[in-house]
């Protein structure tokens, strides 16, 4: 089971990091300044993890942060940067292996059952 969260950020010749596991900052890799103001890095992703583990105990639940890529391309990301909770920050080309690589499978009735009672409306 995959936990995607997709961030549309400004990208291009630039790299995502993250000095303290707390905000994401943005530098332009030609010049090696930081551009725009630095993101603080919810924890929603790390909770949602938890949750979904404890819920579905009998699955392989892994969560990802996803840049996508903008008309400018996709930026580059610093090796070994994650989320609170150590979810990985991957770029779509990434995500994409993943899904590849992942076997396809469908849903038990119970897992499909419960999944429905976590949507909103």
């Amino acid at each position: 089971m995959l936990l995607l969260d997709l961030k549309y950020y400004a990208s291009g010749d630039v790299t995502w990091f993250s000095p303290d596991g707390d905000y994401l900052l943005c530098r332009d890799n030609p010049t090696g300044r930081e551009i725009g103001s630095p993101r603080r890095m919810s924890r929603n992703m790390k909770m949602a993890h938890s949750r979904f583990k404890a819920l579905f105990p009998d699955h392989d639940v892994r969560a990802y942060v996803v840049l996508i890529p903008t008309n400018a391309g996709l930026g580059e990301i610093a090796r070994g940067t994650a989320w609170p909770g150590h979810v990985p920050l991957v770029g779509l080309p990434d995500i994409l292996d993943v899904l590849r690589a992942t076997p396809q499978s469908y849903a038990e009735n119970a897992t499909d059952a419960e999944l429905r009672t976590l949507l909103n409306g």
